[in-house]
């Protein structure tokens, strides 16, 4: 949940955003691997855990490990001060725990996970609204890892990622678009 209005540094939480879904399995044969290689075991282990015990013991391990993959580019074709290049260089690929803004859906088979950037600090919505406009020039990659807290669950494994890039929220589809869409084929 991605919010498009412009942040108060009072108010979190509420009003018009946008919605990244995004939809990830295990590969066919994941388990079978687990048992000859000790880091898909680990991993598959981790992650069995993390999707059957709701708890926040479990639960508050989800990082989010962002990298921007194109600040060079959009340093000199003038989409970033220098300023904000540092800032991006500075935090490329630092793992950010999602707690607590995160919620957790679990049925047969399946775990939802919706991270609300409307509750995330000030000054992470401020950042990240100021990229708005130009957010269609950028190609990040988002991967998806759970805290290793013990010996045994060392070094982490990235569990799934992501490359986002061309996302233009000046050009969305409301759901209401989609509909009057359909009904009209």
């Amino acid at each position: 949940q991605v919010p498009v209005y412009a942040p108060s540094l009072f108010a979190t939480g509420e009003g018009p955003g946008y919605s990244i879904v995004l939809y990830m399995c295990l590969r066919e044969g994941t388990a079978e691997k687990a048992k000859t290689e000790p880091g898909r075991k680990r991993a598959l282990d981790l992650l069995q855990a993390f999707s059957s015990q709701d708890t926040s013991k479990q639960r508050d391990r989800l990082k989010v490990v962002p990298r921007m993959i194109n600040i060079e580019q959009c340093h000199s074709d003038g989409l970033l001060s220098n300023t904000e290049k540092k800032l991006l260089v500075a935090y490329r690929e630092k793992p950010v725990l999602t707690r607590p803004q995160h919620r957790f859906y679990a049925g047969e088979n399946y775990l939802e996970v919706c991270l609300d950037v409307h509750k995330y600090a000030y000054l992470a919505r401020k950042g990240l609204h100021s990229f708005r406009p130009r957010i269609k020039h950028l190609v990040f990659d988002l991967g998806l890892v759970l805290q290793g807290n013990q010996k045994e669950e060392l070094p982490e494994v990235m569990l799934g990622g992501v490359r986002l890039r061309g996302l233009d929220f000046n050009s969305q589809v409301t759901l209401a678009d989609r509909r009057r869409k359909a009904a009209e084929e």
